[in-house]
């Protein structure tokens, strides 16, 4: 009977001994679980809505309803064509519109101001220059959102203050011939053209650094009112979260 009491006595203990281990190993594994979770809840957080979330899907918003086309350098209301575009798809329906005042195009390619250097030394020329460019600043405007469309435009811009000054400084040896007839004793730039620029930099679509690139181009009375300007923050959509190391 001694022998008995004894080995339960041993086996009391026994389990009052084990007691603490198996509660310290059960806390470990429950530490364990839960960074298992927290890791694989932010790794979905992360990264699922990079798979779910459609190309090209970032809605523009029509910033012309927000400030007096005066004010902001855009065309009318465009009937709503722009309406959930991505900015490259709003360049192609620009670039549409646009093209209507330059009927003269090769094999399809968009117009651009810069096609003709030519076309700055004539009064036709340099009309249709003119409302090429100030199309293709006011025309869908967030097309600016795109990088590459920005980089495309701000090099337009200063080919287009180029193109004056290589004009006008052509001016003495043709003066009198018929390629100048019509242009007048000085090419300015179209005040149209630069107040579209001016507003481009308030909406914040053109950067400090694109303000420069141009008035290294531009004629001295167009530096000084460029310089004036700080561009805002971009009415572009902020890119998502997920993409701020892009």
């Amino acid at each position: 009977m001694t022998d008995l009491q004894d080995i339960r006595s041993r086996l009391r203990d026994d389990v009052r001994r084990g007691a603490p281990s198996d509660e310290g190993g059960g806390g470990r594994y429950t530490l364990i679980f839960a960074i298992c979770g927290v890791v694989i809840g932010f790794a979905l957080f992360l990264f699922v809505p990079r798979f779910f979330q459609a190309p090209n899907s970032a809605i523009m918003r029509d910033i012309s309803v927000a400030r007096p086309a005066a004010e902001t350098g855009i065309r009318p209301p465009d009937g709503g064509r722009y309406a959930g575009k991505s900015p490259d798809e709003i360049a192609v329906l620009a670039d549409e519109v646009c093209a209507s005042t330059a009927p003269r195009v090769l094999g399809g390619k968009v117009p651009r101001p810069s096609d003709a250097a030519a076309d700055f030394l004539n009064a036709d020329g340099m009309k249709r220059i003119n409302e090429q460019m100030h199309c293709l600043l006011t025309e869908g405007p967030m097309r600016f959102c795109s990088p590459a469309q920005q980089r495309m435009i701000v090099g337009e811009i200063a080919l287009y203050f180029h193109g004056i000054d290589q004009a006008n400084r052509q001016f003495g040896a043709l003066r009198g011939s018929e390629t100048r007839k019509g242009v007048g004793e000085e090419i300015a730039p179209e005040p149209r053209v630069v107040m579209a620029l001016e507003a481009r930099l308030r909406d914040g679509q053109l950067t400090t650094a694109n303000r420069d690139m141009i008035s290294g181009e531009a004629p001295r009375w167009v530096r000084d009112r460029l310089v004036k300007i700080e561009p805002h923050q971009s009415l572009c959509p902020a890119k998502p979260w997920w993409a701020i190391w892009r």
